[in-house]
Parts: C-alpha cells; sequence; structure tokens
C-alpha cells in the first residue's frame, strides 16, 4: 500500500513539475531529452537539482548571445549572467516546490483511498473483541460437548440402576 500511495504522489509530482516547465518557460526537452525521461523520484523536488537543469538549457541554447535565441527560456535574461540565473534559480524553485505540493496532495489522496477501506478492521479494539468472542465460542461447543456426554453417562447409569432393580 505504501509503495502505491508513494508512486501515485512521485507521478503526480513529475507531471505538475513538466507542466510547470511548459507554462513558466515553455521548456519541454532539455539537451534532446524530454523531461518525462529527465524527471525522476530523486530530482523532482529539489530546488538544486532542477535549477540545474534549467541552468544547462539556458546555456545550451541562449549563450553567448540571448538575444538571437528563439526560445522563451532566452526571454528571462537580465543584465548580467549571474541575475540571470538567480531569475531561472527562483523558476525553478517554484516549480519544485509546485511539484512537492501536487506530490504531497496526490499521496494523501492516495492514502485516504486505502486508509477508509482497511481503518475498521486493522484497529487493535477490533481485533481485541474478535479474540474475546473466538475464545467465547470455543468454550461454549466444550461445554455443550461435556454436558451432552455427562448427560449420556448418566442415561446409561439410570438404566444400570432399572436392569438391577428388575
Amino acid at each position: 500500500v505504501a509503495a502505491k500511495v508513494l508512486a501515485a504522489g512521485i507521478e503526480k509530482g513529475i507531471q505538475a513539475a513538466i507542466q510547470g516547465f511548459k507554462v513558466r518557460l515553455n521548456l519541454e526537452t532539455i539537451s534532446g531529452v524530454s523531461l518525462n525521461t529527465i524527471l525522476n523520484a530523486n530530482n523532482v523536488k529539489n530546488p538544486m537539482k532542477l535549477s540545474l537543469l534549467v541552468h544547462e538549457k539556458y546555456n545550451t541554447v541562449c549563450w553567448p548571445d540571448p538575444s538571437s535565441a528563439s526560445d522563451a527560456i532566452c526571454l528571462y535574461t537580465k543584465g548580467t549572467p549571474a541575475q540571470t540565473y538567480k531569475v531561472l534559480s527562483e523558476i525553478a524553485k517554484n516549480v519544485a516546490n509546485d511539484a512537492g505540493n501536487a506530490s504531497t496532495a496526490a499521496s494523501e489522496a492516495e492514502a485516504a483511498t486505502y486508509t477508509s477501506t482497511t481503518s475498521s478492521l486493522s484497529t487493535g479494539i477490533t481485533a481485541s473483541i474478535i479474540a474475546i468472542l473466538v475464545i467465547v465460542l470455543i468454550m461454549v461447543i466444550i461445554y455443550l460437548i461435556l454436558r451432552y456426554r455427562r448427560k449420556k453417562k448418566m442415561k446409561k447409569k439410570v438404566q444400570y440402576i432399572k436392569l438391577l432393580e428388575e
């Protein structure tokens, strides 16, 4: 159950990150590789790793002359390269936060579906009640068996006494 919840959360986080990059930077590939392939559980919520990916894309497309490039990522060029990297890092940080929030929300939603179906069966009180009922049932069965045997024995005794009286 935990693996399914985690996988659902990661998948939603990756989709949120891809959507964030598409909307904010019109970014679908980095170095010719799609974001679906690049993004994974290790980097989707990490702002530093996402910043490195964005910087790599910026360096390959917009460097050395951002004004000649046609990609939307080059529109974020500011005065100095440090300022540009700061803006791009901020965008990557926002994408990572959005991906983390989407991942957490999806994990909680997935966990809620499993929790609602198994919560009544997993409590300690329910298990204790079931154990007590089973013990009581066994005791009743043993009592009935012993009572039947005693009645049978008494019946034989009564027959024997009648036989002796005759």
